[in-house]
């Protein structure tokens, strides 16, 4: 008996899509070696670095839970970042944008391990209102806007307090919505070296 291969009209449909994905995979690859002097190597720094997932966990180094407590009492869930505490050296109060993971951002987690490794301490926080830090609105009156420059103050007292950080080294790197805190309270603060704004939202 014999068999017969029937091949329908019109089943070559999804070539076109498929075209166009591997085009766009090369030049994506393109884009990688042009920007960053090789893919393999960028996505090798890049898997050593977060998941292969949703970059949800991050493989950065291991980074200490703190409290910081602002002066009207609300706690700020921390991260604590830093190699061989030996001398004296340079701090980064790193804070996050608007997002609701906070800190813990594969972003944030990856650059403060990265810092910490050039000889940085790093402290990373939630913003009151985000991550795992108290909502500013339970202590701040009604129509009050809350004290944002209230978290930047309180980092900057606990890493004073470090017996390994230089009190006359602190820097404070913002991104996005973190950049206006950063930017009300550090030009008056005499313990901020240098400010960081990366990506400030348009209207700053």
């Amino acid at each position: 008996m014999s068999r017969v291969l029937t091949v329908k009209r019109g089943g070559g449909r999804g070539w076109p899509l498929l075209i166009a994905l591997l085009a766009a995979i090369a030049l994506f690859h393109e884009t990688l070696a042009r920007t960053f002097g090789g893919p393999a190597e960028r996505l090798r720094l890049l898997l050593g670095k977060t998941s292969a997932w949703d970059l949800g966990a991050c493989l950065c180094g291991a980074a200490q839970e703190v409290t910081v407590v602002r002066d009207d009492g609300l706690k700020l869930a921390a991260s604590l970042y830093t190699e061989d505490a030996g001398e004296r050296r340079p701090a980064i109060v790193l804070l996050h944008g608007n997002t609701h993971r906070g800190r813990r951002l594969p972003l944030y987690k990856v650059l403060a391990s990265g810092l910490a490794e050039r000889g940085y301490v790093v402290l990373t926080l939630d913003r009151a209102g985000f991550g795992e830090s108290e909502d500013p609105f339970k202590i701040t009156a009604i129509g009050k806007p809350p004290d944002t420059s209230a978290d930047v103050s309180a980092a900057l007292a606990y890493l004073e307090g470090l017996e390994f950080v230089a009190p006359d080294r602190i820097h404070l790197v913002g991104h996005s919505g973190g950049v206006p805190p950063i930017l009300s309270a550090g030009p008056r603060d005499a313990r901020v070296r240098k400010l960081v704004a990366i990506g400030p939202p348009r209207r700053m």
